[in-house]
C-alpha cells in the first residue's frame, strides 16, 4: 500500500477494535454475571440492557453511519477512548458498567461508520482483524488479565499509550471516510464481521481452550495463542498475493475445518484448530471482493450493523441458551457461524473475474512479515515464561485437614472487579489443603475471556490441579489439592435439552500418612429454568459417593448444591453424608447472604473441627472452609 490513507484506516480500525473489545470484557460480566447476583439488577433487566447495547444500538447507528460516516467515526471513536480511560481509573461497580456500556456502544458505532464510509474496504477489515489479534496478544502477555485488569504500572502505561495513539488514529482515519452514495466498495463482504466476531470471541482468542486441550505450561500455551493471532494477520496480509478465488476457498475451508477441530478442546486438534480457523478468517479479511457491484454508504453501514448484531445474537444464545432452558446446541451455533463463510466465498467467486496473470508473491516483504510474526511469537512466549512462577505447595502448618469450597463467579467480585488473587487469599489465609472451586472460567467471552485457573492456582500454591468441564469445554469446576491425586474421574449429571451443562469430579487423594480421602465436587442446577434437574442430579452424585463408601473410603462432598429450601436435595445423601455446616449458615449473595449454596458434607467416619465462612466481596458467593479430622473407633 503506497497511499497513507488505507494505512490510516487500518490503524484507526485496529485501535478502536482493541478498546471496544476491552470495554466489552467489562460490560458483559458486570451486566450478566455480577450485578444480577448482587440484586442490583434483575436477570431480566440485565438481559435487556445487554440486548440494547449489543443488538439494538448497532442497528440504530447504521442510518447515521450511512449519512455521516466521518462525523460518527470521530465522535463515537473519541467517546470509546474516553470510556476506556474511565475504566483505567476504576474498573468496578455500577460506574464501570455505565462506562463499559458506553464504550462498547460507541466502539461498535465507530466500526459501523468505518464500514460505511471507507473508500477501501480491505484495509478497514484487516485493521479490525489486527485489533482482535492485538487485544488477544495483550491479554496473553499480561497473564490473560490484559492491561484492563492487571494491577502493574506497565499495564496502565500500555493503556495510556494505546489511547494516545488512538486519538491520532481517529483523526487520520477520518481522511479515508466519505459519504459516497454510490460507487463505493460492495456492501456484502462486510458480513465477514459475523464469523470473525463470533469465532474470535469463542475459539481463536481464548488461550484457556489450548490449556484445557493440552495441559501445557503457560509459556507453551502463550506460544500457541500468539501463533494463532500471528497466523490470522499474516493470512490477511498475504491474501492479495494469490487470486481472490484461491484466497476465499482457502479461507472458508480453513475456517470450517479449524472450527470443527477446535470445538472439543482436546489434544492437538485443540491447538491446530484455532490456528486454522484464525488463518481462514484472516484470509477472508484480506481478500479483495473482485468486480462486485458497488454499494452506497447506507448499504454498507446496514450490512455491517446486521453482521455485528447477528454475531452478538449467536454469542448470547451460545452462553445463555442452556441456563434459560432454550433447546440450543452450543457447538452447532459455532459451526453455523463458521458456515457463513461459505456464502461469503461464493460471493467472491461469483464477482471475481479470471485474471490473465497470477499475482506474484514478493519474497522480501513476505519474508519480512513472516519474520516479524515469528518475532512476536517468540517475544510473547519469552515474556509469559519469565513471568509465570512455578506453583509450590505450601508447607503443612498444622496436623488438621482443611477442606473448602468456593464459587468463584469466573473471578469477578461482587464489586465488579476481576481479582482472582483476592479470592485465593481468603483460602490461603486459612491454610486450605483441599478445595473444590466452581464457576471456573478459562476463556468465556461472556465473562471476560480470562483463563482464571492458572492465576488462582498460582496464588493458592496447591500443587495438584484437575479441571472438569461443565457448561462447556472452558467453564466448569476444579480440584486443587496439597496431596497427590491417586484416582480421578468425571461423570456427567442429568440435564436439560442440548449438551450437558453439569458434571461432577470424583477423586481419591493420598494423605501424608498414606491413608485415602475421597473427594466429590460438583455444582448442581440453580437457575429457575433448570432447577427441576437439581434432585435428579443430587441422586446421581449420591451414587458416586455410595461407590466410594462401598470401598470404606472416607469421603467429603464439596460444591455448590444450589438453593436448598426443599430438604429433599440434602436428603439424597442420607445416610452416606451429613452436612458439616451449622444451622443458619448462608453463603449467597456475598454482600447480604440469604441462601446457603456452598456445602461441605462429610461421611460418618469424619467430623468437623471448625467451620469458617469469611465475609468478603471477592466473589458473589462466600467460601466455606472446614477443618476435618478422622473419628476414632470409640466416637
Amino acid at each position: 500500500m503506497t497511499d497513507a490513507r488505507p494505512r490510516s484506516a487500518a490503524l484507526g480500525a485496529a485501535l478502536v477494535t482493541v478498546v471496544t473489545v476491552e470495554s466489552l470484557r467489562v460490560f458483559l460480566p458486570a451486566t450478566l454475571a455480577v450485578l444480577p447476583a448482587t440484586t442490583v439488577l434483575s436477570s431480566t433487566t440485565a438481559l435487556l440492557i445487554a440486548a440494547a447495547v449489543l443488538l439494538l444500538l448497532p442497528l440504530l447507528a447504521a442510518p447515521v453511519a450511512g449519512a455521516r460516516p466521518r462525523q460518527l467515526w470521530v465522535g463515537a471513536g473519541g467517546l470509546a477512548a474516553v470510556a476506556r480511560g474511565t475504566l483505567l481509573v476504576d474498573p468496578g461497580g455500577t460506574p464501570a458498567l455505565v462506562a463499559a456500556g458506553v464504550g462498547t456502544a460507541a466502539g461498535l458505532a465507530a466500526l459501523i461508520a468505518l464500514a460505511a464510509g471507507a473508500r477501501s474496504a480491505r484495509p478497514a477489515r484487516v485493521g479490525i482483524l489486527i485489533g482482535f489479534a492485538g487485544e488477544a496478544l495483550l491479554r496473553t502477555v499480561f497473564g490473560t488479565l490484559g492491561p484492563l485488569w492487571s494491577p502493574t504500572p506497565v499495564a496502565a502505561l500500555t493503556t495510556i499509550g494505546v489511547l494516545v495513539v488512538l486519538v491520532g488514529g481517529i483523526g487520520r482515519g477520518a481522511d479515508d471516510l466519505s459519504v459516497g452514495r454510490a460507487g463505493g466498495p460492495a456492501a456484502w463482504p462486510w458480513w465477514w464481521l459475523l464469523p470473525a466476531l463470533t469465532l474470535t470471541g469463542v475459539v481463536t482468542s481464548a488461550p484457556g481452550r489450548i490449556a484445557v486441550a493440552t495441559g501445557w505450561s503457560p509459556g507453551q500455551v502463550a506460544a500457541a495463542a500468539a501463533t494463532t493471532q500471528v497466523a490470522a494477520v499474516l493470512a490477511a496480509l498475504l491474501a492479495p498475493r494469490v487470486t481472490p478465488r484461491s484466497a476465499v476457498i482457502l479461507g472458508a475451508g480453513l475456517t470450517l475445518v479449524g472450527t470443527t477441530a477446535a470445538l472439543p478442546a482436546a489434544g492437538w486438534p485443540g491447538v491446530l484448530g484455532p490456528i486454522a480457523a484464525a488463518t481462514g478468517i484472516g484470509a477472508l479479511a484480506g481478500t479483495e471482493s473482485g468486480s462486485a457491484p458497488t454499494s452506497g454508504a447506507r448499504q454498507r453501514g446496514l450490512v455491517a450493523a446486521a453482521a455485528i448484531t447477528s454475531a452478538h445474537g449467536l454469542l448470547l444464545l451460545y452462553y445463555l441458551g442452556p441456563p434459560l432452558g432454550l433447546p440450543v446446541h452450543d457447538r452447532l451455533l459455532l459451526l453455523l457461524a463458521a458456515g457463513t463463510t461459505v456464502p461469503l466465498a461464493l460471493g467472491v467467486l461469483r464477482a471475481a473475474r479470471p485474471v490473465p496473470t497470477r499475482p506474484r508473491l514478493r519474497p522480501v516483504p513476505a519474508l519480512r512479515n513472516v519474520l516479524l510474526g515469528a518475532g512476536v511469537v517468540a517475544l510473547v512466549t519469552a515474556v509469559v515464561s519469565a513471568t509465570s512462577p512455578t506453583t509450590t505447595p505450601p508447607p503443612a502448618e498444622h496436623p488438621e485437614l482443611t477442606v473448602a469450597t468456593y464459587q468463584l463467579n469466573a473471578g469477578f467480585g461482587a464489586d465488579g472487579r476481576y481479582e482472582p488473587r483476592r479470592q485465593a487469599a481468603l483460602l490461603r489465609d486459612h491454610a486450605v489443603d483441599v478445595v473444590v472451586v466452581t464457576g471456573v472460567d478459562r476463556g468465556w467471552w461472556l465473562t471476560g475471556g480470562q483463563d482464571l485457573l492458572p492465576l488462582f492456582a498460582e496464588e493458592l500454591g496447591l500443587e495438584h490441579v484437575r479441571f472438569v468441564r461443565a457448561a462447556d469445554e472452558v467453564h466448569g469446576h476444579a480440584l486443587l489439592s496439597r496431596f497427590p491425586i491417586a484416582e480421578f474421574g468425571v461423570e456427567t449429571l442429568p440435564g436439560g435439552p442440548g449438551p450437558s451443562t453439569h458434571s461432577l469430579l470424583a477423586a481419591v487423594l493420598e494423605l501424608d500418612d498414606g491413608s485415602p480421602l475421597g473427594v466429590v465436587g460438583t455444582e448442581l442446577a440453580s437457575t429457575p429454568n433448570t432447577r427441576a434437574w437439581q434432585l435428579p442430579q443430587a441422586r446421581a452424585v449420591a451414587g458416586t459417593v455410595a461407590r466410594l463408601r462401598e470401598r470404606t473410603v472416607p469421603t467429603v462432598l464439596l460444591g455448590d448444591l444450589g438453593p436448598t429450601a426443599e430438604s429433599t436435595t440434602l436428603e439424597s445423601f442420607e445416610p452416606l453424608l451429613d452436612s458439616a455446616l451449622p444451622e443458619g449458615a448462608r453463603t449467597f449473595p456475598s454482600p447480604a447472604p440469604r441462601e446457603l449454596r456452598g456445602q461441605v458434607l462429610l461421611s460418618p467416619d469424619l467430623r468437623r473441627s471448625t467451620v469458617t465462612i469469611p465475609s468478603s466481596e471477592a466473589s458473589t458467593h462466600l467460601p466455606v472452609i472446614v477443618t476435618v479430622e478422622r473419628r476414632s473407633s470409640g466416637d
